[in-house]
């Protein structure tokens, strides 16, 4: 790959990034419309979700059984996803992110791009976007129910119905198809060799981003298991790139390229010249991992469709505005710094946590933390990191926004009682480290909502704090949900 001379001066900070994203989500719907959207929520929530999913299978059973049945039944082959030029990714960390580096070079570059990502964090169109911007609600509403109605019309019995992910691969797939996008972004849901998008046949390029232990229920224990699912996308003849890895899991890498017959290239973090993020929150080796490797992605799909070169301009003015909000996002808002990360597996809960303190360590005013996690994930570990940011307030709560939420933030499984115990649960963590030396908290305690704990926060309007909300992307999507509730338009 050419190692571009790339000067980006990210001068917007996390408010500004925020803003742009809200221009994406405003739309102007008529009650009618807007009904039509909202039902479509409210069928897809009814299938079963990837936590259900998880939570009935162990990983010798995961594979996406059926899934071809239920695309063939919404009038897609699998022959028809061929007519799709596909960049396929998976990885633990930075998968959405370096796609939405990838999308906004190609995108600038004049190329239709489709971009399937997941989770969402306030609405699930923000899943699938035509060049970078989330389908309109009126669309994704069109776009949903034509495919629902195909599938419902046919099913055996009341059951017989894809999951919650897995409809959104198939109306993904179905909405580049009708869009007739030049090339099309798709993340991973879990893993890769299993997962549902790992359907596709043809695959132009692939990329893996860092590998980090999550999942391992399906995926395993290990990192050699976890990368040899992750590998699992890589197709004959496809350029493949990742970033640096452990030495045990990039073996493992090498050794499926070799029995996919596809080339596999390491993508070495950019260095000269790439960047100066003084002025952003995006921690700086963070940034050069996901920028590097979606410029090899979008220089290597160049490369294999035999386009022109990307010009090193129009990348400069790509990455400088692309916005992909909850990671490393900080938002300023009434008396209060509001840091928001979304890492839910130990390596980025201390990438955040190192973060957050470095951005805080010398700043007078008291630290909160706001806290949940979702799935098996290991809680107790991730606290233990965190507690070293030396935090005066701790909230734990529900991954809800408020205590009634909208039908797009309804999806995730868990009742509010369980989430609620699973709160008293990180309580009895955090509090059974007051014994150890050195360890400072005011207090801590469980609140029903995020609205709640930032209720606590607002309410003493004399005080300035530094807030860090972590643990799990749907938190942070609520925190957002919150904090910019008017710029949403929810």
């Amino acid at each position: 790959m050419n190692k571009y001379y790339i000067n980006v001066f990210l001068k917007q900070t996390a408010i500004i990034w925020c803003k742009r994203c809200v221009s994406n989500f405003k739309t102007v719907m008529s009650p009618c419309e807007d009904n039509f959207y909202k039902q479509a929520i409210v069928a897809l929530n009814a299938l079963q979700s990837n936590q259900k999913y998880i939570n009935n299978i162990n990983k010798n059973s995961y594979k996406f059984n059926n899934f071809e049945k239920f695309l063939n039944r919404a009038g897609i082959k699998v022959d028809d996803l061929d007519q799709l030029s596909i960049i396929h990714v998976s990885g633990t960390k930075g998968k959405g992110t370096t796609c939405a580096f990838c999308e906004n070079i190609l995108q600038q570059h004049g190329y239709k791009t489709g971009f399937f990502s997941s989770p969402h964090l306030l609405e699930v169109r923000e899943r699938i976007r035509v060049n970078g911007i989330p389908l309109e609600r009126e669309k994704f509403g069109n776009y949903f129910w034509d495919v629902y109605r195909k599938l419902d019309l046919v099913k055996e019995h009341s059951t017989d119905m894809p999951g919650y992910f897995a409809f959104l691969t198939i109306v993904a797939f179905y909405v580049f198809l009708k869009e007739k996008v030049d090339v099309a972004l798709v993340e991973v849901g879990i893993g890769g060799e299993s997962d549902c998008t790992n359907i596709i046949k043809n695959t132009d390029v692939v990329g893996i981003t860092s590998l980090g232990i999550d999942h391992t229920i399906l995926l395993g224990n290990t990192i050699e298991e976890i990368a040899w699912q992750k590998a699992g996308i890589m197709k004959k003849g496809c350029k493949a790139f990742t970033v640096p890895q452990p030495e045990t899991a990039l073996k493992i890498l090498k050794e499926r390229s070799r029995e996919k017959e596809c080339s596999l290239e390491v993508v070495q973090p950019l260095v000269n010249g790439l960047i100066n993020v003084k002025s952003s929150f995006i921690p700086v080796d963070i940034f050069k991992f996901n920028v590097s490797l979606a410029l090899a992605l979008a220089e290597g799909w160049v490369q294999i469709k035999g386009f022109k070169s990307l010009k090193s301009q129009i990348i400069e003015r790509a990455i400088e505005n692309t916005c992909w909000p909850g990671r490393f996002q900080v938002i300023f808002e009434k008396n209060s710094r509001f840091f928001l990360d979304g890492a839910h597996t130990q390596e980025s809960i201390t990438i955040c946590s190192n973060w957050f303190y470095e951005k805080t360590c010398s700043a007078p005013e008291p630290k909160v933390l706001v806290f949940n996690v979702t799935g098996d994930r290991n809680s107790k570990n991730f606290l233990k990191i965190l507690r070293k940011c030396n935090f005066n307030q701790v909230y734990f709560v529900p991954n809800k926004s408020y205590v009634q939420v909208s039908a797009d933030q309804s999806y995730t499984p868990s009742k509010n009682d369980t989430q609620i115990l699973i709160c008293k649960e990180h309580l009895r963590i955090w509090e059974s480290f007051y014994n150890v030396p050195n360890f400072e908290a005011d207090s801590a305690q469980i609140c029903n909502s995020v609205y709640d704990a930032f209720q606590q926060i607002w309410k003493n309007n004399k005080r300035n704090y530094n807030v860090l909300v972590t643990g799990s992307l749907h938190l942070v999507g609520s925190a957002i949900a919150v904090i910019k509730k008017d710029d949403y338009d929810l």
